[in-house]
């Protein structure tokens, strides 16, 4: 699915109690609403939402990790790790988003790169790939440090490129998780977000909270074709502030399809090839993200007539879409089929694109027979 953005967006007012707060588009980074957004704060557990992602791509989830002196030590919320246990890395990233165990952080860090400070490196250098310039890592765990912040804009971004990753979204959505521990037994894991049980549209995603941060929260939401992540810090009433924002998303904002994948938007005359025409086809489905009540005009910037050889797939023009701002947003439009060429080079031969497409059905021919009859044909030709 492809969703386009509504730009300027509408100013709305509602009342939070956080001191910082987003509504972000996951899909398209459209930010739906913001209050201090880009203002430094501190982000106690919420900070292991980037702990999960790293460890996620870092390690393997089958991973056999042996809990340190340290790691069993760790001040803080915990999942009650000891020293000397070995557990696998996947049951840690249960532990350290579901419980919030910083036992869990730290002991992830270890297996990762040596040490906090290490793996703390490997958060930053993986900010600065989603593309984010406002945050800095200090520990994997969230403690509070003068060196470590975020703002509610960076943190929404780094929750929606972690849910592109399948492993993580599962983990942050699962409400509990009974795990299998060397001396414990069974233990059940429960999510500290409450909004999980209580909010069917919710799939995850983080809590925190120390007394140098406040309460910090970050959700996600999905629902008629949009996906949103709120994110509150230093919040009085965060439960309910998170409550009015998905609500205020979803009754001012919604994604409406204008086009579905595959739907034939115009026909085009081939110029020199085997087959006169070619259907031009959507190449995804065309969400547009709008303001209720607001819509889209859908224009083709396709040309007429395009020469062939011509490949599946190949984009060969543009479908517009633009809203009543003056927004204008791009998406591409991509030949149905292969068209061969009828041109000849200099030496009276076929162009080589169509040796090459010719030579490209050869290989999928299994039977050898067929193979030389085709051969025989383009010989001929």
């Amino acid at each position: 699915m492809t969703l386009a953005v509504l730009l300027p967006n509408t100013c709305f007012a509602m009342e939070l109690s956080a001191t910082s707060a987003v509504i972000l588009e996951a899909q398209t980074g459209e930010i739906l609403f913001e209050k201090n957004a880009d203002k430094r704060m501190g982000m106690a557990s919420t900070t292991k939402i980037m702990t999960a992602l790293v460890a996620l791509e870092k390690g393997k989830a089958e991973d056999i990790v042996k809990i340190s002196p340290h790691a069993a030590t760790v001040e803080g919320s915990s999942m009650y790790l000891k020293e000397g246990e070995k557990i696998t890395l996947e049951n840690l990233v249960y532990g350290l988003m579901l419980q919030s165990g910083n036992d869990a952080a730290t002991a992830i860090a270890e297996h990762i790169s040596g040490s906090e400070k290490k793996f703390a490196k490997l958060m930053n250098k993986k900010a600065k790939e989603v593309g984010i310039s406002n945050t800095n890592f200090t520990n994997p765990h969230g403690l509070s440090e003068d060196n470590h912040y975020t703002t509610a804009t960076d943190l929404a971004r780094i929750t929606a490129y972690a849910l592109k990753d399948k492993t993580f979204s599962e983990i942050v959505s699962t409400k509990s998780k009974t795990i299998e521990r060397q001396e414990m037994g069974k233990t059940t894991l429960v999510n500290h977000n409450k909004l999980l049980r209580s909010e069917k549209d919710c799939i995850g995603v983080k809590t925190g909270f120390t007394k140098a941060t406040g309460r910090c929260l970050v959700t996600a939401w999905e629902k008629d074709n949009m996906k949103i992540i709120c994110v509150t810090l230093n919040a009085g009433d965060d439960w309910n502030d998170h409550r009015k924002m998905k609500n205020f998303a979803y009754e001012n904002y919604k994604a409406t399809l204008y086009g579905r994948g595959g739907t034939v938007a115009k026909k085009v005359r081939v110029k020199e090839g085997r087959n006169r025409s070619v259907s031009v086809l959507y190449e995804d489905d065309i969400y547009l993200l709008e303001e209720k009540g607001g819509e889209w005009e859908i224009t083709f910037d396709i040309p007429d007539s395009i020469s062939a050889p011509i490949e599946k797939g190949e984009v060969v023009g543009r479908i517009v879409a633009k809203n009543q701002n003056g927004k204008k947003v791009f998406f591409d439009a991509v030949a149905e089929k292969d068209v061969l060429s009828t041109r000849r080079n200099a030496d009276g031969k076929f162009n080589e694109n169509l040796i090459k497409i010719y030579g490209k059905w050869l290989r999928i021919l299994t039977f050898s027979d067929c193979k030389q009859n085709f051969a025989k044909k383009l010989t001929i030709l």
